[in-house]
Formats: structure tokens, sequence, C-alpha cells
């Protein structure tokens, strides 16, 4: 995957539509069949990356409004990026804007970033920001977060552009009437886990 150069982010979000990419893989048929329709883009401006996300589902629902809180319960879209073998980066965002960063080396050990970070990561939400715990039937929403470098909070760099690395992309709703799982790049794993870094894709930034 290849992560094109904006002037601006304005410029950037032009750039997201049509969007280039979906997330078809069901993982875990068996256990968890229902796949909403989630098409995806992404973009950067050297100091900012620019996210979009375009989702219909049956039921979504959310009511985590804080940030580092359990957004993935709700209806959740996800983006974890590994800059090197030091560990990775989870970028989750509930369907209601609210979000969440860890920097990890394991699913269960995290250091999630400070107030600071979490205040200039921006969302935007067709939903709005209000949260709401009964599930809404057949839905379709989008939600674009623009994400600052210096949300890379364990490492020093200045500018996205050249960067390579590896990334994966998620949609989940762990509580929802019908849990899901999805995933841009497939992941061989008897049960669900996003934090397997063998599962991640490259991606290089222009």
């Amino acid at each position: 995957m290849t992560v094109s150069k904006f002037t601006n982010i304005d410029e950037a979000l032009r750039s997201l539509s049509p969007l280039r990419f979906t997330m078809g893989c069901v993982n875990w048929p068996d256990s968890f069949p229902y796949a909403p329709a989630v098409s995806f883009d992404i973009a950067h401006t050297g100091s900012h990356l620019v996210l979009r996300f375009d989702v219909r589902e049956k039921y979504p629902a959310a009511v985590t409004v804080d940030d580092n809180g359990a957004v993935w319960e709700d209806s959740c879209v996800e983006f974890f990026l590994s800059i090197d073998s030091s560990g990775y980066y989870n970028f989750e965002f509930n369907c209601i804007g609210a979000k969440l960063l860890g920097f990890r080396k394991e699913r269960n050990l995290a250091e999630h970033a400070p107030p600071r970070i979490m205040a200039s990561i921006k969302t935007f939400p067709s939903m709005g920001f209000a949260p709401f715990a009964s599930p809404q039937e057949d839905v379709s929403w989008n939600l674009d977060a623009i994400i600052p470098v210096d949300a890379l909070f364990r490492h020093a760099i200045s500018d996205f552009s050249g960067l390579e690395a590896r990334a994966n992309f998620y949609k989940c709703g762990d509580k929802l009437p019908e849990p899901h799982f999805l995933s841009y790049a497939p992941i061989d794993n008897p049960t669900p886990n996003f934090h397997l870094e063998e599962f991640f894709r490259p991606i290089r930034f222009l």
C-alpha cells in the first residue's frame, strides 16, 4: 500500500474520494460471520495523516465518549502501524469519534498516549459526537481522522514522507448485537486478535 502526499489537509481530504480500499477479510466466519460493508483510504501531508472510513452496518451503537476508553466495544474502526521492531501503535475510533491510541509490544501491554497527544488527534464523525446505547438499524456512516506526526509518541519522527512501515486496518464491534471482526489484510489465527504484527502489510508514505 502506498500513501500519497498532499500540500495541505484540505487537499488530502479531497483526494479521498473515491476510497481505494475495502475491508473484506472475515477471518473467523464460523463464529463471527457478519460482515459490514467497509471502505477506507489514507493520505498524508508530511506533518499529518488523514484517514477516512465509510461503513454500512446493521446495528451501530456507541457509548464510549472518553479518550482511551473501550471504543472497540462500540461500532469501531482501527488502524495499526508498526514503524520498526520496537512495537506498534493502535489507533481506534468509534462511530461518534471517541479515540484510543496505544503503543504496544503485545496485546495486553499498552502505553496509552497522554492527554496532550489525544487532544491533537481530530475526528469528524458523520453521526455526531453524542453517545447512543440503543443500536440503530441499517445505517451508513463515515469518519475522518486527522493525526499529527507527534502522535507517534515513542518515535522521533518529524515527517511521514518517505516512511516505510507495516500496517493493518480493522472494523469491529465487540458488544454490538452482531459482533464482528473484519480486517484489510487477512489474519490466520484461531480466535479474533488484531494485535498480531506478523499479519501487518507493508505501507509506504510517498
